[in-house]
């Protein structure tokens, strides 16, 4: 790096070195945040790729604001009178704003993991009055951290609530769009819950000529199904080999030779549990947001 720095004149200033490449401090002057800069040498995303996406997700914004403030009526009962180009473009640049704050927040989420656990430690090394006066400011800055961070989480989901509720509305199906966190998918006419078949001494003959994408999960005729299936969209992963050659054979065994497959480690299990207790949220989620949204 220092020939580089050498060979490219307008580099020449002073820089500080951190060996571990941590962003230590904030710049002198500048208020910046210290990110990592080698000139396109550091890990990707570079520090150059990403003001670039930076500045394209701020154009963005920008022109969604100009948009609407380019509108002459102001009451979104009245917008869905406009003329079908304009309505259309709202539409169209809402959506782009959506996906681009969402790809934002799912950027975001894992730093505010990263610095819960860095709490947990620096509160765990708190064992007497001496560290607690030592690590006090540290825990404080990571407190605060967090606050802005929830906050930030906060006004931006309001954000994209609302958004795509005008949308919802320029679509005229403002009756799908469910604001706010909780929906009854009792009252969503776009959502019908399967009676299924239920069956559960179904054969296997039975099962060819029936449609088993109406079969409820977890019943007693979704576990018969299940067991005559050698590949389901749960297993195919492993079947195909994609998950290794040990896998695969563990499967090939459990299919034609009856042997047990290993349980799921606990960290697995836990994940396994936590897609079943969240399916109905994710519904929730399709039937009264993305849907309306994209009708």
């Amino acid at each position: 790096m220092i020939k580089v720095v050498h060979d490219d004149g307008s580099l020449m200033q002073t820089y500080k070195v951190c060996f571990d490449g941590k962003k230590v401090n904030t710049g002198i002057d500048s208020g910046d945040m210290g990110d990592i800069n080698l000139w396109g040498y550091e890990c990707p995303p570079t520090l150059s790729q990403r003001q670039t996406a930076l500045n394209d997700d701020l154009k963005l914004v920008q022109e969604f604001e100009t948009i609407v403030l380019s509108c002459e009526c102001r009451e979104l009962s009245s917008l869905t009178d406009s003329p079908e180009d304009i309505k259309e473009n709202i539409v169209t640049n809402a959506q782009k704003v959506i996906t681009t704050l969402s790809h934002r927040l799912k950027e975001l989420r894992p730093i505010k993991t990263k610095k819960v656990i860095s709490l947990e430690k620096l509160k765990k090394m708190c064992i007497n009055d001496t560290t607690k006066n030592k690590y006090s400011f540290a825990i404080s800055a990571v407190k605060t951290y967090i606050y802005r961070l929830e906050s930030c989480f906060a006004r931006t989901l309001n954000l994209i609530d609302n958004l795509g509720r005008i949308v919802a509305i320029l679509h005229n199906v403002s009756s799908l769009y469910c604001s706010g966190r909780v929906c009854d998918l009792g009252s969503q006419s776009n959502y019908q819950c399967l009676s299924g078949i239920n069956k559960p001494n179904i054969t296997k003959m039975e099962l060819k000529s029936a449609d088993t994408s109406k079969i409820h999960q977890r019943t007693d005729t979704w576990f018969k199904a299940r067991s005559f299936a050698r590949v389901t969209g749960s297993t195919c992963f492993d079947a195909l080999g994609l998950g290794g050659l040990k896998k695969q054979k563990q499967h090939f065994e459990y299919v034609f030779k009856s042997v047990p497959k290993p349980s799921p480690s606990p960290e697995v299990a836990s994940f396994m549990k936590h897609g079943s207790d969240n399916e109905i949220n994710t519904i929730a989620t399709l039937v009264s947001k993305v849907m309306p949204l994209h009708d």
